[in-house]
């Protein structure tokens, strides 16, 4: 009885799922991406203006205060801890918990599309938006800088962390966050651009294609997609729809 209960619910939460991005994305969306004969920008525009759909700015307070404190707060037997996505680097303490936002000599918020290089208008969406908010150490985030994403060439490590790099790419100095977190870093950019109709320079964006496509969607990144449209409004399309970012010739 317990077993049919449990699959029962399994069901239910599935079809609830379904059910969500069903009237979230437009009816022919699906077909437009899997029907497509060439990659082409008119699917770049909808997809932007999907990824607007009931978006509404919150302050940037309010978005750091639900990125560490609900979004990506974890809990295990020790009490609550924050995970730096580019170190994996925990961070504890009584300034970590529900709804708190922890000193910034510690945890930093990553913007993954760097602030430095915001431009056009919207900037209120912009710095407040979760869906390229991370959390990260404030050294390597400082490491990082403004630096692109990119295939560093000899893999040099961050010092002090050994599974995130800097150095020399194609194109100059670029960041390469660690495996598990290189297709999350991808589609974040991917959903920028497009929610911003901005763009991803050459020599980044083909490194980005190759983290999207080595690093694939997985049920936690789903599960962040859920959280932050019931904070924020709106969807990233490419965690929903990975196999759209094919269809675009360019970002």
């Amino acid at each position: 009885m317990i077993k049919l209960g449990m699959v029962l619910l399994s069901t239910v939460l599935a079809f609830s799922a379904f059910a969500s991005l069903d009237s979230y994305y437009p009816a022919d969306l699906e077909s437009s991406i899997h029907n497509a004969t060439s990659r082409n920008s008119g699917l770049k525009e909808k997809l932007g203006t999907v990824a607007k759909k009931n978006h509404h700015a919150l302050t940037y307070k309010e978005a750091r205060t639900y990125l560490f404190g609900q979004i990506d707060l974890q809990q295990d037997n020790q009490g609550y801890y924050l995970r730096d996505v580019y170190c994996h680097e925990e961070f504890r303490g009584s300034d970590v918990g529900p709804m708190k936002i922890p000193g910034s000599s510690q945890v930093n918020c990553e913007h993954t599309w760097p602030q430095s290089k915001f431009s056009g208008g919207e900037a209120n969406f912009k710095v407040s938006d979760l869906h390229h908010l991370f959390v990260t150490g404030s050294k390597v985030n400082s490491t990082r800088g403004n630096n692109n994403f990119g295939n560093v060439k000899g893999r040099p490590p961050v010092t002090g962390c050994e599974i995130a790099s800097i150095g020399k790419g194609p194109g100059g100095m670029v960041f390469s966050p660690p495996i598990d977190q290189r297709g999350d870093t991808a589609r974040a950019m991917f959903y920028f651009a497009v929610r911003y109709g901005m763009s991803i320079d050459e020599r980044q964006e083909n490194d980005l294609r190759e983290w999207h496509k080595t690093d694939p969607v997985d049920e936690d990144e789903k599960k962040r997609n859920n959280e932050i449209e019931k904070i924020q409004g709106n969807r990233n399309p490419f965690v929903d729809f990975p196999e759209a970012v094919d269809q675009i010739a360019n970002f």
